[in-house]
């Protein structure tokens, strides 16, 4: 029994050197071609590959003799041939295709339709004659033997490429005595996975070349601080506040000598964005701050002022021998208070109606300026002359 291993090659290219680029290609693609393994479990008499196939110019010398190509004829299992109105012409092509039929292999030959139509017997044919010789057309069934080939501009829906595609397959197919549609669904389905590995690699490519850009990046990264507090004109505004600030094992301090100032690192890894950063901030009359912020290049720090360092006022009201003055009525800043058994007072001003001086009345008949002070608990000794 004659199979593909009987012969030298797998199939003998027939073409006109201005095709010879389809040539190419087809050999390429159809030595590339493996058998699937569930094919090759189907059909364990089928190869694995088609490899080699002959053509002309890769294979032998342009000056060799035709006896040369007659024996690479005769070691084909398969002629391909490549057909255009060009090749149609070719006295090479169709003396090959002569000789393939006289070897008894007439139904070994495939065309290749890169070019043209077949069957038109017009300047657009690209059947060469000995194949309408040897696979005449007929409008009757019975002699009709026309041959069809695998066309690379096939008429249907598909990119150009995947035409192309099919066409290839045919003939594979055929040089296999496999059906087409089983070669087809294998070579989709391999296609669909290439794209989505090469999408795959695209998309890790496209990672790298982002991750090492932004680590190649640097910024400045600003602190700058605001007040929460609510408006207040009377008091001091913030003087020399103190920051620091860690991240990637490094501290940085600045002081801030007033709340329009801010704090710049220089040259921060664009790495280092997203991470934490342990902030601190201290300034007399304000409360501190000690948090940690996810480090930007715009960075702000709201700041509160210490509402009790203006706000919390102790008396001790006397009179002129002495004697404490209690539950004495006593006004400051417009609020009224009144004293203990010890004469004593405690008040608390809400931060917007604080001052650093308060007008204090007593009984309504003394009018006092008193100091406040800066700690919750210390008191100012008031001798009230009566």
């Amino acid at each position: 029994m004659e199979t593909l291993s009987t012969y030298k090659y797998y199939a003998f290219i027939s073409y006109k050197s201005e095709d010879e680029k389809w040539a190419k290609r087809l050999q390429e693609q159809i030595e590339q071609f493996r058998l699937p393994a569930y094919l090759c479990k189907k059909n364990p008499d089928t190869p694995k590959r088609l490899k080699p196939c002959f053509r002309y110019h890769t294979d032998i010398g342009i000056n060799e003799l035709k006896s040369e190509l007659q024996e690479k004829l005769e070691s084909s299992k398969f002629l391909i041939v490549v057909c255009s109105p060009k090749s149609a012409k070719s006295g090479w092509v169709g003396e090959e295709i002569e000789t393939f039929v006289r070897l008894g292999r007439k139904n070994n030959i495939i065309p290749f339709v890169v070019d043209g139509t077949p069957y038109s017997n017009d300047e657009n044919e690209c059947y060469h004659p000995v194949i309408s010789k040897h696979f005449p057309r007929s409008e009757s069934r019975e002699t009709d033997q026309e041959i069809l080939g695998a066309n690379v501009h096939e008429k249907g829906t598909g990119s150009a490429r995947t035409k192309r595609k099919k066409a290839v397959v045919k003939v594979i197919a055929k040089m296999l005595g496999l059906e087409f549609d089983e070669l087809w669904q294998r070579e989709k389905r391999r296609r669909i996975r290439n794209i989505l590995l090469l999408s795959l690699i695209c998309a890790g490519i496209l990672c790298l070349i982002a991750f090492a850009y932004k680590h190649s990046q640097s910024f400045d990264v600003r602190f700058s601080l605001t007040e929460t507090s609510p408006p207040n004109d009377a008091l001091p505004p913030l003087q020399n506040a103190f920051l620091t600030v860690s991240f990637g094992g490094n501290t940085y301090r600045d002081t801030l000598p007033t709340i329009a100032d801010e704090m710049v690192i220089s040259k921060v890894s664009a790495s280092m964005m997203g991470k934490k950063a342990k902030v601190r901030f201290a300034c007399d009359n304000y409360l501190p701050v000690d948090t940690q912020l996810t480090l930007a290049k715009n960075m702000n720090i709201p700041v509160r002022r210490n509402d009790s360092v203006y706000g919390n006022i102790v008396l001790l009201l006397f009179d002129k021998e002495g004697n404490p003055l209690t539950n004495c009525e006593v006004t400051v800043h417009g609020h009224t208070f009144i004293t203990d058994s010890d004469g004593m007072l405690r008040c608390f001003i809400p931060l917007e109606e604080q001052r650093e001086e308060y007008n204090i009345t007593i009984d309504g008949h003394t009018d006092i300026i008193a100091p406040t002070y800066h700690l919750i608990g210390q008191s100012k000794t008031l001798n009230i002359k009566q």
